[in-house]
């Protein structure tokens, strides 16, 4: 059992309170990978957080006020280091 004090309020916190955040943090790790292929990054990690604790960014929302009536998507053939 370990206990942690807080830099900002000098308040103490045991393990039960980490152990969930490292259990939340290994599912979000586990929706990254199968989502994308890689664990989430810093800033996205940082936003999580933020969202989680009710601090967020406020969203962007650049079609608001509009809607979306068409989208084109390019493609072209993989490149060796691209390729799996």
């Amino acid at each position: 059992m370990g206990w942690f004090r807080t830099l900002d309020t000098g308040e103490i916190v045991g393990d039960v309170p980490v152990d969930a955040i490292n259990g939340a943090m290994e599912v979000v790790k586990m929706a990254y990978q199968d989502a994308f292929g890689r664990g989430p990054t810093r800033g996205e990690w940082e936003a999580v957080l933020r969202h989680a604790m009710g601090t967020a960014d406020p969203e962007y929302r650049p079609l608001a006020k509009r809607v979306v009536v068409a989208v084109k998507i390019k493609t072209r053939p993989l490149t060796e280091a691209e390729s799996p």
